[in-house]
């Protein structure tokens, strides 16, 4: 005799209670969910029923869920539930169980127009969860070979960085990509292609740029471990360290090894005091002699300013503003100096004396303040010099390299920052 629909149906409730009490108890010991429990949650929570006691990584596939309530976010909300399903059945619930991995599923799903294949016909094929997770990506997104390090820019990139992955994927030549990272010559761009596979952009970029120039391996780890491959570098110091590193790498290796930390030290000084250095005419040899003695004269200096220094006028408010002059972006931002090494940096830099007004600053009877420019492309620059007299709370005093006066949008900030402090500003500064 054939049971009743609804008698079925009752006892298809009946089962599914059963199964979600047993579930809730489960979650209630805070233990992790064996394939069938977890699949059964992931069900759950896309069907939008409520669950308490959840663990963290569980919490997140919740929020999800929440966040793409309604009809306009149906098929998100479907693919989300058809992945992790699929990953369940595939074993890797390590992908589920950390919010790492589950923070880049959600991006797959967020991609999900570029798919070259359907991410639920994907295969696991390592034990290793990094590994399952860059197979997954490349059987989503890519035709073709991506170089291992661009994994990152799921993890920790931007759209951009993830649509030129796509990109690569679909076999676009790095240099034609869209949205472009890295100002690459063909050379640079084959390079980069070939960066070992725990470079983040920046380092596989600039170590594209030494192999470029021919560097030899013992090179490029020179500069790895100094730090410069990571370094974030501004457009105009880029141009100054690559002019260098274009003259390092002519040199003999056991010579690199014995100098570079003082010519790197030497150099980076000489690009922060915006003093121009010329390596024509110059020997590794000569440039190292220099170096030795310039980092001596300012160790003798730091001992006699070193315990000049004061505390920062916490009462007066910082100010930054862009600006577009001459169809040119650029951000001024204006920072106080609080050392007598400082004063002597701006007054190299600025080619004045605002380095004897170090006692006065010990006394608090003047301050000092610098207008620092960046241009759109990253080059820092200094664009003027200001005292303050801070119990008249007065500008007395504001000049442009080489005590030129200061003009346009600079005099502009000047006078918008003494505004909002609340200053006044001398008419003849």
């Amino acid at each position: 005799m054939r049971k009743p629909k609804w008698l079925n149906q009752e006892v298809e409730q009946m089962h599914h209670d059963q199964e979600q009490k047993k579930l809730i108890n489960k979650l209630k010991s805070n233990k992790a969910l064996n394939h069938k429990g977890l699949k059964q949650l992931i069900s759950i929570l896309y069907k939008g029923e409520s669950l308490q006691n959840l663990r963290p990584e569980y919490k997140l596939i919740k929020e999800f869920f929440v966040k793409y309530k309604g009809k306009k976010n149906e098929n998100a909300r479907k693919l989300f539930h058809e992945i992790l399903q699929h990953l369940v059945e595939e074993r890797c619930t390590e992908l589920i169980g950390s919010n790492e991995y589950l923070s880049v599923i959600f991006l797959i799903v967020q991609f999900s127009s570029h798919f070259v294949n359907e991410p639920f016909t994907w295969k696991k094929n390592s034990h290793n969860v990094r590994k399952q997770m860059s197979s997954l990506l490349r059987h989503c997104f890519a035709k073709y070979s991506i170089p291992a390090f661009f994994d990152q820019v799921w993890y920790r990139g931007s759209d951009d960085e993830r649509l030129t992955y796509i990109e690569i994927g679909a076999g676009v030549n790095i240099r034609k990509c869209t949205h472009k990272l890295f100002p690459f010559s063909k050379k640079v761009g084959h390079f980069f292609m070939q960066a070992p596979e725990h470079y983040t952009l920046q380092e596989a970029f600039i170590y594209a740029e030494l192999k470029s120039l021919g560097a030899s391996p013992v090179f490029i780890n020179i500069v790895k471990n100094y730090g410069y491959l990571s370094y974030q570098f501004s457009k105009g110091d880029q141009q100054a360290w690559l002019r260098l590193f274009e003259f390092l790498v002519k040199q003999k290796d056991e010579d690199l090894i014995k100098t570079h930390d003082k010519v790197f030290e030497y150099y980076n000084l000489m690009i922060d005091e915006e003093t121009e250095f010329k390596l024509k005419g110059r020997t590794l040899q000569s440039i190292y002699r220099l170096a030795v003695d310039y980092l001596k004269e300012q160790e003798k200096l730091d001992k006699g300013f070193g315990k000049f220094k004061w505390n920062t006028a916490n009462e007066i408010q910082q100010y930054k503003k862009m600006y577009d002059e001459n169809d040119t972006l650029f951000e001024l931002t204006i920072i106080e100096l609080c050392s007598a090494r400082e004063l002597l940096k701006e007054g190299k830099r600025m080619k004045n004396c605002v380095a004897t007004y170090t006692s006065y600053c010990v006394k608090n009877e003047n301050r000092i303040f610098s207008i620092r420019k960046e241009n759109w492309f990253g080059h820092n620059s200094t664009a003027a010099t200001v005292e303050i007299d801070p119990e008249e709370k007065r500008v007395t005093e504001a000049k442009a390299p080489c005590n030129e006066d200061v003009k346009g949008s600079v005099l502009q900030f000047l006078n918008e920052w003494a505004l909002l402090n609340g200053f006044t500003v001398d008419k003849d500064l």
